[in-house]
């Protein structure tokens, strides 16, 4: 790989990247200390620190969906008729998510 831009000239990265074997044994042995039955609580404790961390942009998304879907539905289905053809229907869900 080579590196080039204003700060560095043509400054060459080697990097060796290791097996798929390598990484499968790695990753098994990373899952016992960390989440299976080798795992201590302070480790566990430490793992679900993590996940509470990382998942809160996931958290407050599903949060914001859960709110907002009902309203979507009731926007879309106001002054629906009983059939309509699919040309009706992508046109509608189009104007609708402009509102959104």
């Amino acid at each position: 790989m080579v590196f080039d831009d204003e700060h560095f000239v043509k400054l060459s990265i080697h990097a060796q990247i290791p097996t798929l074997d390598i990484w499968a044994e790695a990753a098994s042995v990373a899952y016992k200390v960390f989440l299976g039955d080798e795992a201590v609580p302070k480790q566990r404790q430490l793992m679900t620190f993590f996940n509470n961390a990382f998942n809160a942009p996931i958290r407050f998304s599903e949060a914001r969906c859960k709110k907002v879907l009902p309203l979507a539905f009731a926007a879309y289905q106001e002054g629906l008729p009983t059939h309509y053809t699919k040309a009706y229907h992508e046109g509608r869900v189009v104007i609708r998510n402009q509102e959104i």
